[in-house]
């Protein structure tokens, strides 16, 4: 380490030869080399802090995906992450093949039917209620075996049937129905597929938010890495979209108790890539089955594990309102849409009781810019990689994530259904173990305790648990089993992990929903929830010495969120929502300094949220 100029901090640490400079410029302090456009004051859950250059990491992925491990300096940049009409082929081309079989394949299973637009009237009645939906940790008696299968020579399967054996397998929430998408079996299209033991089914969620207070939609300071100035999700209005799509292939005919087979590709979208990555990937390659009269699941492959683990979707549908942070689980390396990561589960069932196991990869914890997601989507596009340690693939690449290793996760529950004689009862624990390199918040500014990545300071393995409880404390009169849902419930979540390891460190939450607020709306939910979440007091303290540059820390952040979902028709659904958030940088929030006393308070947000949900 030397010293420079006042203001400055010069870090010259060498790896295997090399020189490598980081810019801390992203709080007013600038390293060596920074690059001329400082990066922005403010953390969101998804956002990092102290970056490689934005040149450094795209000759990173280029290393990783085998080509080009060195440029000339004056030669032409790779092309930047996913724009609307710039979609990177080399890394991300498989996907293609998931696209045109979603796209081509119903159209071949439809005969001489009319195309599945021509339709005027898609709805067939309340079909969703009368379905038994499968869940990993919930259903293990509504599991479809071979016995629930239709065999291959039936040519008709009823949209519940299909729900039981060909509905993606392993979430521990409700995976969408084909009953409740906008082009059901319209034609016969879907049996078809069905019959020779395909299922198929393409979803979206379509987000705007922005907020409505007289703040700085900006912060002063640009971010080279998501290209924008932009400190939080809806800080100026945001938008982001997300489609996937899912085929499964039904082992049951096979002999395979439950057996499946699960591939999936996404796309997502964002007008601000410190919400989500911009990406073209494989979400999906997976296979599923139970043993010993479905006593045992297991599962395997490459899988966004939030959707099998926690359970913090309000209501427990794929359509749903906001509210709930999915922060310490996810900085603790636990993989979520649109960034899946390879994983091994062993979830067991006694009665209402379960306990499921999972190793998996980490998801980039210590990467150049800190945010989980865009670390990951950047060393990994494909998702196919297990290895992202840098120096494993080029001595000559600047440091990318070395030390990314495995996350160890155990949950144990107790879930009961709502029926006509009981409520519905959900009570989780869960503990994680990441044996991952960690960033070393302890360290002091000069000790390099603001340097992101792996020149910094850092500690070796993280650890955290969660406890969430979900009740039906009111259940609407009924006397049938799949209207019993309806009804009151209240929730409760805290988390937990290491302050020394961990920019969030405390997560606490309440929420209050509703199923079926009106009896002639029976898919509506309204919700109400709330959090406070303490930041690491290390990284608060350091980022307490550089007011003068215009950066402070704060060492909580709380946030309450009203929303109401809205079923319109069968595959589409509508949210809408208000969400008052303090503090929404995280732990970072810039303000004046001395070059610019002028420069006003990030400030609180008032959010106005909308979300499209819709499944064909």
């Amino acid at each position: 380490m030397q010293s420079g100029p006042p203001g400055k901090l010069v870090l010259t640490p060498y790896r295997r030869g090399l020189k490598h400079s980081v810019a801390l410029s992203r709080v007013g302090v600038s390293l060596e080399r920074a690059p001329p456009n400082p990066l922005p004051a403010g953390l969101t859950v998804n956002e990092g802090w102290f970056t490689q250059t934005k040149d450094s990491f795209r000759k990173l992925r280029s290393a990783i995906s085998g080509k080009n491990n060195e440029r000339k300096a004056s030669a032409k940049p790779m092309p930047g992450r996913l724009q609307l009409c710039d979609i990177r082929k080399a890394p991300r081309a498989p996907f293609f093949l998931i696209v045109a079989a979603g796209s081509g394949i119903r159209f071949l299973c439809a005969e001489n039917a009319a195309p599945w637009w021509a339709t005027n009237d898609l709805t067939t009645g309340n079909v969703q209620g009368k379905i038994g939906t499968l869940s990993c940790v919930t259903a293990p008696n509504n599991a479809a075996t071979a016995s629930d299968n239709l065999t291959a020579a039936s040519s008709q399967w009823s949209l519940a049937e299909m729900d039981k054996v060909l509905g993606l397998k392993g979430w521990n929430y409700n995976f969408p129905s084909f009953g409740d998408t906008v082009t059901q079996n319209w034609g016969g299209w879907r049996s078809s597929l069905a019959s020779v033991g395909i299922g198929l089914i393409e979803l979206n969620i379509t987000r705007f938010q922005a907020n409505m207070l007289d703040t700085p939609r900006e912060g002063p300071r640009f971010n080279a890495f998501f290209e924008s100035k932009q400190n939080y999700w809806g800080q100026k209005p945001s938008f982001a979209d997300l489609s996937g799509v899912a085929l499964t292939y039904d082992l049951s005919r096979f002999g395979v108790p439950d057996g499946q087979l699960q591939l999936a590709g996404i796309v997502n979208y964002a007008t601000y890539e410190g919400y989500n990555p911009n990406t073209l990937t494989f979400q999906y390659l997976a296979y599923y089955q139970t043993l010993f009269d479905r006593q045992l699941e297991v599962k395997f492959g490459l899988v966004p594990n939030q959707n099998e683990f926690v359970g913090q979707i309000i209501g427990g549908n794929f359509a749903t309102t906001g509210g709930p942070a999915n922060s310490i689980i996810s900085l603790l390396g636990m993989s979520a849409t649109p960034v899946s990561t390879w994983s091994f589960r062993v979830t067991g069932h006694l009665g209402k009781f379960y306990n499921e196991t999972a190793v998996m990869r980490s998801l980039v914890v210590n990467g150049p810019t800190g945010n989980v997601l865009f670390d990951t989507d950047e060393l990994n596009p494909t998702r196919l990689d297990w290895n992202v340690n840098t120096s494993s693939f080029s001595p000559t690449a600047e440091v990318g994530a070395p030390g990314t290793g495995e996350l160890f996760v155990d949950e144990f529950g107790y879930k009961q259904d709502a029926t006509p004689s009981s409520l519905y009862t959900w009570a989780r624990v869960g503990v994680m173990y990441n044996n991952s390199t960690f960033h070393d918040f302890t360290k002091s500014v000069a000790e390099g305790g603001l340097v992101q990545g792996a020149i910094g300071p850092t500690k070796e393995g993280n650890a955290g648990f969660y406890l969430l409880l979900d009740q039906q404390i009111w259940q609407a009169p009924s006397d049938l089993t799949n209207t019993a849902s309806r009804g009151l419930y209240a929730g409760a979540t805290i988390m937990y992990a290491r302050a020394q390891t961990t920019p969030i460190t405390q997560y606490y939450e309440g929420r209050l929903y509703m199923k079926a607020p009106f009896a002639s709306r029976p898919k509506d939910l309204v919700s109400l929830v709330a959090y406070y979440q303490v930041n690491s007091p290390y990284l608060v303290d350091n980022l307490n010495t550089l007011n003068a540059v215009g950066t402070y820390g704060k060492p909580e952040t709380w946030s309450a969120t009203v929303g109401y979902l809205a079923r319109l028709r069968p595959g589409v659904s509508l949210a809408l929502g208000f969400n008052y958030t303090a503090n929404p940088s995280q732990a970072f929030y810039f303000g004046p300094s001395k070059a610019n006393p002028s420069q006003r308070f990030e400030g609180n947000a008032l959010n106005f949220q909308a979300t499209l949900f819709t499944t064909f």
